[in-house]
């Protein structure tokens, strides 16, 4: 009996190797799914991380800009 088991289970695991040239339509559309959702995770967050760099250079800049104004009132 665990002859004819073993047998059968190894000629299942061949065939499901065998078999895996043709995509699975359930597979693709899981991984199609997931691609989807991972690009928009991706847009997202490239929008936040553009607006913080946005909200650090204005805040750099500000600062610069009122050092600059401040060393120049010193100088007058």
């Amino acid at each position: 009996m665990n002859k004819q088991f073993l047998s059968l289970f190894v000629f299942a695991l061949f065939a499901s190797c065998a078999s895996s040239d043709k995509p699975n339509p359930i597979q693709v559309s899981i991984d199609s799914a997931i691609k989807a959702k991972t690009m928009e995770h991706q847009a997202q967050k490239a929008v936040y991380n553009d607006s913080v760099l946005n909200a650090l250079a204005i805040t750099k800049a500000d600062s610069i800009e009122k050092e600059l104004h401040a060393n120049t009132n010193k100088k007058q």
